[in-house]
């Protein structure tokens, strides 16, 4: 930027003295080690007090009844109407009376996807109780059994 000096002459100061920015640096090196030592054992001791968490997952393909003339499938259910259900915690009250799972202890909750052209089905199940995680996967998937069968 340019300042006005004696007798309205200007001065270009818009050059920056890399010496000058190596000392303030190095003056500066314990506040700047000392910020990157406090934020790294910050984020150490977060991640150690935090709960491990584990994915159970499962896929599905609902079972199907025929075929139409056309090489359709008619689904026993649409795998969108499937999905939908399980997304929205259709299957959560019957899983834990089934297991009998204290639901103020355990929550049930899935993360379900469907692709559009497919009957795929993805249902993943975020836990810190792995074994309590893969009974709830193994009783949803019980449960959609018997609701085929209805």
């Amino acid at each position: 930027m340019e300042k006005p000096q004696k007798n309205n002459i200007y001065v270009d100061d818009s050059d920056v003295d890399l010496y000058e920015v190596v000392l303030v640096l190095k003056k500066r090196v314990a506040l700047i080690l000392g910020i990157f030592l406090i934020s790294t054992l910050l984020a150490v001791v977060t991640v150690l007090f935090l709960p491990k968490v584990f994915a159970v997952s499962t896929s599905l393909v609902p079972g199907w009844l025929d075929r139409t003339q056309e090489g359709v499938v008619i689904y026993v259910d649409e795998p969108r109407n499937i999905a939908s259900s399980i997304k929205n915690g259709g299957y959560n009250w019957r899983i834990i009376e089934a297991l009998k799972l204290d639901p103020l202890e355990y929550e049930v909750e899935f993360e379900v996807e469907q692709e559009p052209e497919t009957a795929y089905i993805s249902i993943i199940h975020a836990t810190s109780k792995p074994e309590t995680g893969l009974k709830v996967v193994r009783e949803l998937v019980r449960q959609l059994d018997d609701r085929s069968e209805e």
